[in-house]
């Protein structure tokens, strides 16, 4: 009830007595995590809206990033046969700029061969942006081949799966995930003169109708 009306400080400290009263703290630190990182995304939303300082701001951001990945950490914990929480963390790590550690965590659950579960399209994309942030761009292209090929062999459209990546993986919201994932392999093949792959994502998004012209 609290949480519905945005009273999240309150929401919190009933979850703190329940957990004092009833235990099972793993559901309970977990509930208030989930709690917490509504409440900075709350705050980080009302401020941009507010257009304050820019210090603010980056303060706000850092500090949901923080919740985020301390929230996906515990969630994967729970549940290590699950893929979606740590693709969740991968994305977090991503956010945080620490990439090589999201290398670590991806590179464990690459898959190796074609796949069309929107978790694996999230983790190929999230594994090759950040083996191109430090500079293994022969690591990446590979990434983004199979990413590629996936794609072709996906069957959500492209809407679908925006939506459903969209709502899972950190740091997507507002963004199409089917249009990033064609830019950032077009921009890689063509300064790497992979003209081949160039031409399949323009055939690609012709057929889905998205623009990697950005």
């Amino acid at each position: 009830m609290f949480e519905s009306l945005n009273l999240y400080g309150l929401a919190i400290a009933a979850c703190q007595q329940a957990l004092q009263i009833l235990g099972n703290s793993s559901d309970w630190t977990q509930r208030i995590l989930g709690l917490r990182l509504h409440q900075a995304e709350s705050r980080l939303s009302f401020h941009t809206q507010l257009e304050s300082t820019d210090e603010l701001i980056n303060d706000l951001r850092h500090e949901v990033w923080r919740i985020r990945t301390e929230y996906f950490q515990k969630l994967s914990a729970q549940h290590p046969s699950r893929l979606l929480p740590v693709v969740q963390l991968g994305w977090c790590l991503i956010g945080t700029k620490n990439w090589y550690e999201a290398i670590k965590l991806l590179e464990q659950h690459r898959p190796t061969q074609l796949t069309n579960t929107p978790e694996n399209l999230g983790l190929l994309l999230g594994l090759a942006e950040a083996q191109q942030a430090v500079r293994r761009f022969d690591d990446a292209l590979s990434t983004f081949v199979l990413l590629l090929e996936s794609l072709e062999a996906n069957e959500l459209s492209s809407q679908e799966l925006d939506q459903s990546l969209e709502d899972q993986i950190p740091g997507l919201k507002g963004q199409s995930f089917y249009q990033r994932s064609l830019n950032r392999i077009k921009t890689l093949a063509e300064a790497m003169n992979v003209d081949g792959i160039c031409e399949k994502c323009r055939q690609l998004a012709q057929k889905s109708t998205v623009s990697t012209d950005k």
